[in-house]
């Protein structure tokens, strides 16, 4: 789901945020767009990988996936963001769960170079992880 927002104006990336749980996925979509910047959503890892494999060079690019850990069918959070680091290394990363971080924390940053974010996300705490992200972007 895309939605229009002052950020596709401004040239700034698109963030692709993958969640199964609809109410979530919008949620987290709602916050970031509310300070201007420009969504995608897709229900799964396979849904993510069709949006980026669709992806043209004359599109506005995609700067950030923020995916959940857990989905139902196919690929996993961490496996999505492992495959994005290889074959689209500079899209900035974030996973979420539910879990307690321990040895998820780990994977993420050895296997994905990724950021890890407790869900409910809090509206403050996504803010300031996907300006960072971002601004490592564009750096």
């Amino acid at each position: 789901m895309k939605r229009a927002t002052t950020a596709a104006r401004r040239n700034e990336p698109l963030i692709l945020v993958v969640d199964g749980d609809n109410y979530e996925r919008t949620r987290i979509q709602r916050i970031l767009e509310a300070i201007g910047y420009c969504t995608i959503g897709a229900p799964s890892g396979l849904h993510a990988q069709q949006i980026l494999n669709g992806k043209k060079a004359a599109d506005t690019p995609i700067g950030m996936v923020i995916t959940e850990q857990r989905m139902s069918a196919g690929i996993d959070g961490l496996g999505l963001l492992m495959l994005i680091k290889s074959r689209w290394p500079k899209i900035r990363r974030a996973i979420m769960t539910t879990r307690p971080p321990g040895a998820l924390v780990m994977e993420a940053r050895i296997h994905a170079d990724a950021r890890t974010l407790i869900k409910p996300v809090p509206a403050e705490k996504l803010i300031s992880v996907v300006q960072e992200e971002l601004r490592a972007y564009a750096g």
